[in-house]
């Protein structure tokens, strides 16, 4: 949605954090959008689809549980990265 107000951190995996959308652009917006993320009130943003309520056997990572899953040291992880329209990632097939 435009107009919309980011804030990237190159220095951090470019981070972004992401002001609400809906919210007139003010200075008072601006300024209380900058407070909060000085003082790491708001969580960065990642464009990701909703942790699914229930997983089976393969479990479906989103952006929002990636950490959570594929960085844990105590589990052994085997991901398969796909691209839902392309052919050659659809004949990849992993059974449960």
């Amino acid at each position: 949605m435009l107009p919309c107000i980011r804030i990237l951190e190159p220095a951090n995996e470019y981070k972004k954090y992401k002001m609400d959308d809906g919210i007139e652009i003010t200075a008072a917006t601006i300024s209380t959008f900058y407070n909060r993320y000085r003082r790491r009130k708001i969580k960065a943003y990642l464009k990701s689809e909703p942790v699914p309520e229930e997983q089976e056997a393969v479990y479906k990572i989103v952006g929002d549980n990636f950490n959570d899953i594929v960085l844990d040291k105590s589990k052994d992880v085997l991901i398969k990265f796909y691209a839902p329209w392309c052919g050659h990632c659809k004949a990849v097939h992993i059974s449960t």
